[in-house]
């Protein structure tokens, strides 16, 4: 047996078949796990700022006390900035629903098919940063449209798109207390850069009805 035409060997850092020459194994996965890491790995909260544990009763706690505020927010009618919750929603609902099958898609999709396609996970990454970029240009073109509107808009952006993903994260993929509430806290922050940018632009431009 001719284990040199059965292994592959490393020889000044190129892998070889025998002979020929191959794409060594971490090259061809190096890609593929920096970006699995990136989107696994906690991003923002100090190691140490809260116990690195599941934690049920707190997780629940948390999202069932959003659910009752959204409900709240939409029996009673509650305006904030002027506007009630389904004044927000109901303009953009098709660029909500976008983001949350954009969000589902990077599970059920992305994560499966990244060793194929490594780039899917930066594209559904930009998708739903389109969609809260399209809802603020949207909504700018409403009457009485504030740069107050455009921070709740982003608090509306921050609940769904991140708190579905930290649910599902906490529910399926067993992370912990700290790691949600972390990626919860670094994906808001990526939304609200977005509005807080965008808001005063389209309020300037809408000001000066240039667009």
């Amino acid at each position: 047996m001719n284990q040199n035409t059965d292994a592959i060997n490393g020889q000044n850092e190129k892998c070889f078949v025998g002979d020929k020459e191959v794409p060594c194994p971490n090259e061809k996965q190096g890609s593929h796990m920096e970006q699995q890491t990136v989107f696994w790995e906690r991003r923002l909260l100090p190691e140490g700022f809260m116990k690195d544990g599941r934690n049920d009763m707190v997780f629940f706690s948390l999202l069932f006390g959003v659910i009752i505020l959204i409900l709240a927010l939409l029996i009673l009618k509650v305006k904030i900035f002027s506007k009630t919750l389904v004044e927000y929603i109901k303009p953009i609902w098709f660029y909500i629903l976008g983001a949350i099958l954009v969000v589902f898609s990077q599970y059920l999709i992305v994560i499966p098919f990244n060793d194929s396609f490594p780039y899917l996970m930066n594209i559904s990454q930009a998708l739903w940063a389109l969609m809260v970029a399209l809802s603020v240009m949207k909504l700018s073109k409403e009457d009485g449209f504030s740069l107050g509107n455009a921070f709740f808009l982003g608090i509306i952006y921050s609940v769904i798109i991140h708190g579905v993903k930290v649910t599902i994260r906490y529910l399926f993929y067993q992370k912990t207390l700290f790691y949600v509430v972390d990626r919860f806290a670094y994906g808001s922050l990526l939304v609200m850069f977005i509005v807080v940018i965008l808001g005063p632009l389209f309020v300037f431009l809408k000001n000066k009805k240039t667009y």
